[in-house]
């Protein structure tokens, strides 16, 4: 929990909130939907492995 605080901590100030339950709006955003988001070479992972068949 403390490791925790002293990450949310340093995002706060990379991002210039004066409180941190602004912060923490936005961690919770980009926690749930972290998973969602694909990268770019993934896709081109995908179709290099389509394509040596």
């Amino acid at each position: 929990m403390e490791v925790e605080m002293q990450i949310l901590r340093y995002i706060q100030k990379l991002l210039g909130h004066k409180s941190p339950k602004t912060t923490q709006i936005y961690t919770r955003v980009t926690n749930r939907d972290i998973a969602k988001i694909q990268s770019p070479l993934d896709a081109l992972m995908v179709g290099k492995e389509a394509g040596s068949e």
